[in-house]
């Protein structure tokens, strides 16, 4: 018995909210194909504008279906099997703590990245992400350009710390996905390169200060260069014939 009227509005309720058999298996489909659990639970509400689905019923529902394909695996074995699964070139370094093998630095490229990585490795550009992922683990990608300036992932490493070790090793497996060391750019005898952080510009060599208002100032120069239209007047000198052909000295 109670002393109130049942709710109309059953938005959040554990019963109401359950996913149909074929609610379900749609979700299923949705995860295998990446799709966002926002969008999954969107598309529920539009089939079924009586669906009293949450978000947080979509995000357990998902959760159960990667723990059922992953089955006895743990979450480094179903990655690798992934990448194997996918043809994705990978390596990966474990350290000892405490007597437990612990995974460090994972690096992973994709097979149609590494051939445009051959074709297009002149100029690379590499970011870190914060450290939001439930591992603690930064994101170190590395993104290249094709010669009609599209810009396309060349690879990706989860490293355990962002320090100069561990980014040493994800450029040496870089370098390995180049299939002809003819690819690797090559400097000019005595032309150095100074870094671009802060540091360099702390500890630097006396006879390099002035190496950046030099390149800037260079720069500056060749804009002013490139902006002034050197144009040529035609001159008119006559028509030639094959008795008489023109010279011109």
């Amino acid at each position: 018995m109670h002393n109130h009227e049942l709710d109309k509005g059953l938005e959040g309720h554990l019963v109401a909210g359950r996913l149909k058999p074929q609610e379900k298996d749609f979700m299923d489909e949705m995860t295998r194909n990446a799709v966002a659990p926002k969008n999954i639970l969107s598309t529920l509400k539009e089939r079924d504008p009586e669906n009293k689905t949450s978000a947080k019923q979509v995000y357990n529902a998902r959760h159960r279906y990667k723990v059922k394909m992953r089955a006895s695996m743990t979450e480094m074995q179903h990655l690798c099997k992934k990448l194997d699964d996918n043809k994705y070139y990978y390596k990966y370094r474990t350290v000892v703590e405490n007597g437990v093998e612990h995974l460090q630095d994972i690096f992973f490229a994709h097979p149609r990245s590494i051939t445009l990585f051959n074709s297009f490795h002149t100029v690379l550009m590499m970011d870190s992400t914060y450290k939001t992922s439930k591992y603690k683990m930064p994101l170190f990608e590395i993104v290249g350009f094709t010669s009609t300036e599209k810009t396309f992932n060349v690879a990706f490493a989860w490293l355990s710390n962002e320090k100069e070790d561990n980014f040493i090793w994800a450029l040496q497996q870089l370098r390995c996905l180049l299939r002809r060391e003819t690819n690797l750019p090559k400097l000019k005898v005595g032309c150095p390169i100074p870094n671009s952080n802060k540091s360099w510009k702390q500890y630097c060599a006396k006879q390099s200060l002035g190496w950046e208002d030099s390149f800037i100032a260079a720069q500056h120069r060749f804009e002013e260069m490139m902006s002034t239209e050197n144009v040529v007047p035609i001159q008119i000198v006559g028509a030639g014939s094959r008795e008489t052909p023109l010279v011109i000295d």
